[in-house]
């Protein structure tokens, strides 16, 4: 876990460095190379793939793609390939967990994303239908079809240790941070 954590924490201050151009992410990562570099010889099956989905979500937000189930896809890909040496089973658990952190990610950040005229899938979107309660209805759809997916998938592994607190986690944290999304405007979250 650390040394995923280490690559992914490595390949978010690079994307920032192309997205932002920042000065400080460029720095950042200095201290990451060793590190990333032991830790992919380690993993170099996941490390490859968090590579290339990243530079897939990376074109695909640079072409201004607006189709979010395959803008989410290099992402849920990436989480799923990290869990895919365990189980089949958490595979698909870890595809639908990266894809809706991505799709949740992408809803939080809408308002801002306007603000700053930053790429955001949904903002293919003219005004009138992102503020309309059908384009609520249907997120909040696809938030739902993609916490059933991860609820099935979580049932069918067979867990012994925790499990009160990672069903509380699946079954109710999930839903809960959804609902959140959508009482009170709930776009711009920090806690996401």
């Amino acid at each position: 876990a650390a040394d995923i954590s280490v690559i992914l924490s490595y390949y978010k201050l690079c994307d920032d460095v192309k997205d932002d151009r920042s000065i400080k992410a460029f720095f950042a990562r200095i201290p990451y190379l060793r590190a990333v570099k032991k830790a992919s010889h380690k993993h170099s099956l996941v490390a490859k793939s968090i590579k290339d989905n990243l530079e897939e979500l990376f074109k695909l937000e640079k072409e201004k793609c607006s189709a979010i189930d395959m803008v989410a896809h290099p992402f849920a890909q990436l989480t799923s390939d990290i869990f895919a040496g365990f189980s089949p089973v958490l595979d698909k658990l870890g595809y639908n967990i990266g894809r809706y952190i991505y799709i949740a990610d992408a809803y939080n950040d809408l308002d801002d994303d306007k603000k700053s005229k930053s790429y955001n899938p949904f903002l293919n979107y003219d005004d009138e239908y992102l503020n309309s309660m059908d384009f609520e209805k249907r997120v909040l759809g696809t938030f739902n079809m993609n916490l059933n997916a991860i609820s099935d998938s979580y049932s069918k592994l067979p867990i012994k240790k925790n499990k009160a607190i990672l069903d509380n986690i699946i079954y109710l944290g999930l839903r809960y941070k959804t609902e959140q999304f959508f009482s009170n405007g709930g776009k711009n979250d920090k806690s996401l």
